[in-house]
């Protein structure tokens, strides 16, 4: 007879420990859900009360830097200076206490509300009173009336000790809250610890069958180990991969750069050695299209590049002393020929007390300020562009700077300001917009601005304009070594007419003057300038607008030249770069000098200093050569200078860049051949290409150390297409001892060769 297997009951078992086993769970995630909301109560609770405990402790501490000024009085006897001090501690313990009643208002229950308003009351009369007395106090002094002064002092006193005592009673009243509250959650907290028992035997059955399962989950998780191994070789092997195509994308981001900018140097070289060169009409049209449309390149490059070391979270901020007045003069360069062409004034100003010698990021803080001013020329169709920087506050160590780009263009709609800093945005995103752009430029500027601690901001109004606001906190420089104006004795008290219809412009430019010693006069136009000029012979030189409504700089210096009795007077043409085909006019008309907006103040010294300082015997109409910013007498003219370029069209390209500024160049291209020529011939500055064949930059630089060793120590300045992060560091580590980026604009290269020419005589020992 064949017998039935008897079935196994363990499973039924296993259902009751499972049933078990989620019961008790279920039981301990409540009650860990109930001491974890507990716990947060609490702690929310005692960092009110600690809030509250910390204002009270600050009231008492205010209350002596109130008091404080009374009693230091009898020492310095400074009255004004312990007035003005116990004043803005009384402003800081006002603030205080409104934000102490502000609190207890909305914070507190009914029932401690009154008890610590009444607290507050007293402590804000006692403060009051002792401020009454600490001004009868300083009134006592000023007239003398020390023994009344000294009374008043205990009355003072005793009016502190009221609010210390107050403020006492109401840092005790926060303890006993605080002891209230922790009896009534240490009541609940004890009434959970019968339910823990039960959880305590429920986790023992747990641990029961835990225990005769044991084996089966060794086991499996012995095989999880297994898996997770294999995931992480997995991981490992794709990190691996993402790091080489990092890495790839990072060599293909450097070698695009270096390629695109090698063309683009001469692109943007030789259009602008066109616009200098005589054109006719059509011609000079094409030019400027040509070097619009290569800026325009040239900054989708650059945004394109920061865009992706943004994203990859690589772009960083270096700090190096710099000159922040050279700063903003380099990008009024870069941006005048755009606003000339535009007819918008283009204006900057740096506050006097604003300290230019300072430590940052100048290379950042010039593209923030060029992406907000080339965004506010754009959107700009008549009126001005006004760049400012001023001083918020400094503590001698660090000051901080608010920059401003104002413009009187197009304006943005309230509910389009924030969306101005997203990338990829535009006010106007159609396919249609008047205005192009691929929207990164100003979310770029806010991430550098950001990165720099410093924030940006907008305010905006539809058909008036718009106003880009930015702070940063730059540390002064140590030692600086600034350059000083060489007083000249002829530019004292004279007299000079400025005649300018923009009101932003003429006030500026007096500004520039008044530190010469010059008496400026103002006119708006030039009918006013005529009435001033016929009644009154006593001006030493008028600088006249050109483009001005009604009467212009030309024909009001026709005027001038036809009246006998203003002979005598210095005429200085105010003209933008679009305008100097007008030289030749004004010429011929009397003018002895031009300027170029926007006007830099070296150049309205130079100009007035080699004006005032010609021979008082020149006869009036026999005037030597039209004075401009291109031929102004310069101690650097003519030095000699090596250019290492292996590029036949950047050889041409950079050679007439040289020779338009003056300078004699020789010629290499590797840098084997750079170290032959300066060991045969002293240059004043050698610029070099990093990327040349048969020796590249970085060795020749470092040979050319080696070979001059402490005798004497030649500039060398980095001029290469290389211009991604860290190129400018691996320059300087090589030897060098400046870096231009390609492409590289007459105006930037003028700047850098004049700020080194001036230096190279100090550093040579030989």
């Amino acid at each position: 007879m064949h017998t039935a297997k008897k079935k196994s009951r363990w499973h039924l078992v296993y259902y009751v420990l499972a049933a078990f086993d989620l019961v008790t769970i279920s039981a301990s995630l409540a009650l860990n859900h109930r001491l974890t909301d507990m716990y947060e109560e609490s702690v929310a609770t005692n960092l009110q009360w600690a809030s509250r405990s910390a204002i009270y402790s600050d009231l008492g501490e205010l209350a002596i830097e109130v008091n404080a000024p009374g009693n230091n009085v009898f020492e310095t006897r400074e009255v004004a200076l312990e007035r003005s001090r116990m004043q803005q501690a009384a402003a800081v313990f006002a603030k205080r206490l409104s934000d102490a009643r502000e609190d207890v208002r909305t914070g507190l229950e009914e029932q401690d509300r009154a008890v610590f308003e009444e607290r507050l009351a007293r402590v804000e009369a006692a403060m009051q009173g002792m401020i009454r007395e600490a001004d009868a106090i300083f009134t006592d002094f000023e007239l003398d009336e020390d023994e009344r002064a000294g009374t008043r002092m205990a009355t003072m006193d005793r009016k502190y000790a009221e609010a210390a005592r107050v403020t006492s009673e109401l840092r005790h009243g926060v303890s006993e809250i605080q002891k209230d509250v922790f009896a009534s959650q240490l009541a609940l907290a004890a009434s959970l610890k019968k339910f823990e028992w039960l959880l305590a035997g429920g986790i023992l059955l747990i641990v029961g069958a835990v225990t005769v399962y044991g084996h089966k989950l060794a086991r499996k998780i012995v095989a999880d180990q297994e898996k997770i191994e294999r995931a992480n070789a997995d991981l490992s092997q794709a990190k691996e991969t993402a790091d080489r195509a990092s890495l790839a994308k990072s060599q293909f981001l450097a070698n695009m750069s270096h390629e695109i900018r090698t063309p683009m140097n001469a692109v943007i070289g030789l259009s602008g050695l066109m616009l200098e060169t005589s054109l006719d009409e059509e011609q000079k049209e094409y030019a400027q299209t040509l070097s619009r449309s290569a800026d325009s390149l040239l900054s989708l490059i650059n945004d394109i590049l920061d865009f992706s070391k943004i994203e990859a979270g690589k772009l960083e901020i270096d700090n190096q002393e710099f000159d922040l007045a050279t700063t903003l003069e380099d990008v009024v360069d870069l941006l005048a020929p755009r606003a000339n062409e535009k007819k918008i004034e283009l204006v900057y100003e740096i506050a006097p007390e604003v300290p230019c010698y300072l430590e940052g990021d100048p290379g950042r803080l010039r593209q923030v300020l060029v992406n907000l001013a080339n965004n506010a020329v754009k959107f700009t169709e008549t009126g001005e562009v006004v760049l400012q920087v001023q001083k918020l506050r400094d503590d001698g160590l660090f000051t901080e700077l608010l920059f401003s780009v104002r413009d009187t263009g197009i304006g943005i709609p309230a509910d389009r300001v924030d969306a101005v800093f997203d990338s990829f945005s535009q006010v106007d995103a159609t396919t249609t917009r008047k205005y192009g752009g691929t929207g990164l430029g100003l979310a770029i500027s806010k991430r550098l601005v950001e990165l720099s601690g410093g924030r940006v901001w907008l305010e905006s109004e539809p058909g008036v304009g718009s106003c880009f606001y930015f702070s940063l906190s730059l540390e002064r420089q140590t030692n600086p070594q600034p350059v000083q104006l060489a007083p000249v004795e002829e530019l004292a008290n004279k007299r000079v007419l400025v005649v300018d219809d923009n009101e932003t412009n003429r006030k500026l430019l007096v500004k520039l003057l008044e530190p010469l010693d010059l008496h400026c006069i103002e006119a708006a136009s030039g009918q006013e300038a005529q009435a001033l000029l016929a009644t009154e012979d006593t001006f030493d030189a008028a600088i006249l607008d050109y483009m001005m409504p009604g009467m212009d700089g030309i024909q009001l210096a026709a005027w001038i030249r036809d009246e006998p009795h203003l002979a005598r007077l210095k005429l200085i043409l105010l003209t933008s770069l679009s305008q100097r085909g007008s030289l030749g006019e004004a010429k011929g008309i009397g003018f002895d000098a031009f300027l170029t907006k926007p006007v830099k103040p070296s150049q309205v010294y130079d100009t007035l200093r080699v004006l005032f300082e010609r021979s008082r015997a020149e006869e009036p109409r026999a005037r030597s050569e039209i004075l401009n910013a291109f031929n102004l007498p310069s101690e650097n003219r003519n030095r000699r200078i090596l250019l290492a370029e292996d590029n036949p069209v950047n050889q041409m390209v950079t050679r007439r860049m040289l020779d338009k500024i003056g300078l004699r160049v020789d010629v290499v291209s590797n840098g084997s051949q750079a170290l032959e020529a300066l060991k045969a011939t002293r240059y004043d500055v050698v610029l070099m290409d990093c990327m040349m064949p048969v020796m590249d930059g970085y060795e020749a630089t470092r040979m050319i150390r080696e070979f001059e060793g402490s005798s004497r120590h030649t500039t060398i300045v980095a001029m290469t297409a290389s211009a991604m992060k860290g190129d400018r560091e691996r320059c300087l580590e090589a030897g060098m001892d400046d870096y231009l980026s390609k492409p590289v604009k007459l105006t930037t290269l003028t700047s850098m060769l004049e700020t080194w020419l001036a230096v190279v005589p100090k550093r040579n020992v030989a």
